[in-house]
């Protein structure tokens, strides 16, 4: 049986990572052929304590270097995969089928690096081709926040470059130039169009704010650009800051792990309600984010709410919304 690694790249976000941690975990306890594994970049106390309780495998490194170099640590210490997908903390899973249709159209394209995210994300020179039922876009430019790599081509381009660790961000396209540079895919970005909604990407706050750093092409960092102007075909699984394993098996048999798979953003109450990660507190922060994004997208919690209360326990819905005061009103109706 070939084996998958499927990865959470996160960084101070646990809340966040929390959020989206249940549908991942219950999707490789149902299923042999994929491990799991959290990438910790740097070490945060709130974050180990979090592992231990829940027996989470992760990595962490002592310094924070950017996602780049959390990737290469996990590529050294668990190099015998055959498939790896690295995902973003705010990543969250809608539809389990994602992963398969990765692999299986791999083998039929002999495309070794796909990206999934939002449609508007991919850009530049795009063509498609189609391949059974699936489009698959193919762009210069795309989003980092969902990866899938054969180990096969990840062992022709190597790792993400040591160069982008001084800026604690950055280097995800220059990587995805050298599939192209090897003949491993036909253009940086492929985009397999069908699984665009097969995650929802949430988009907190950045851990490293990008502002500030000149832009060139695709609207990258000129510091990437310069880089990926040079063709490079191969930078080793190089690391800098000492970094460790926390010892936990895996194949993440979490025992009593019950959990209600919920799908979509329109859902967040009930996510929340199953969550067992989550504290009540992080229930109402992320619920008061929630509320700030509906607004400014020009729509209301109220509406959202309306939609899900007859399906999910009023109880619950008081305590976490007991703390937001732009819905009590609601709630004193409808309660």
């Amino acid at each position: 049986m070939k084996k998958s690694l499927l990865c959470i790249t996160t960084c101070k976000r646990l809340p966040v990572l929390k959020s989206i941690l249940p549908d991942y975990i219950a999707f490789c306890n149902d299923n042999p052929a994929y491990d799991f594994l959290v990438s910790l970049d740097g070490e945060e106390k709130t974050y180990l304590d979090f592992f231990n309780k829940f027996d989470i495998p992760a990595i962490y490194s002592e310094n924070q270097e950017g996602v780049g170099l959390s990737k290469n640590r996990v590529l050294k210490t668990f190099p015998d995969y055959d498939y790896y997908f690295f995902i973003d903390d705010d990543v969250e899973l809608v539809d389990h089928s994602i992963f398969d249709i990765h692999i299986n159209l791999s083998a039929k394209t002999g495309i070794h690096h796909f990206s999934s995210g939002e449609t508007h994300q991919f850009f530049g020179n795009n063509k498609e081709t189609q391949v059974e039922n699936f489009t698959i876009i193919h762009s210069d430019f795309g989003s980092g926040a969902f990866n899938f790599f054969t180990a096969e081509g990840l062992k022709k381009v190597g790792g993400w470059h040591t160069e982008f660790a001084k800026y604690k961000r950055f280097g995800h396209t220059e990587h995805s130039y050298r599939f192209l540079t090897n003949g491993l895919a036909p253009s940086p970005f492929n985009f397999i169009i069908n699984t665009g909604n097969h995650i929802t990407v949430n988009h907190p706050d950045h851990v490293v704010d990008p502002d500030g750093y000149r832009t060139g092409d695709g609207g990258i960092a000129q510091v990437e650009n310069e880089i990926i102007k040079k063709r490079l075909s191969y930078c080793p699984f190089n690391t800098l800051c000492r970094y460790h394993y926390n010892g936990k098996p895996l194949s993440l048999k979490i025992k009593n792990f019950h959990y209600i798979q919920t799908r979509g953003s329109q859902n967040i109450l009930v996510k929340m309600q199953h969550n067992p990660f989550l504290s009540i507190n992080e229930k109402y922060l992320l619920l008061e984010k929630e509320h700030s994004r509906l607004q400014s997208k020009n729509e209301t919690l109220e509406n959202q709410m309306e939609q899900i209360h007859q399906s999910i326990s009023f109880k619950m819905i008081r305590r976490i919304v007991e703390s937001v005061s732009h819905v009590n009103n609601w709630f004193s109706k409808k309660l």
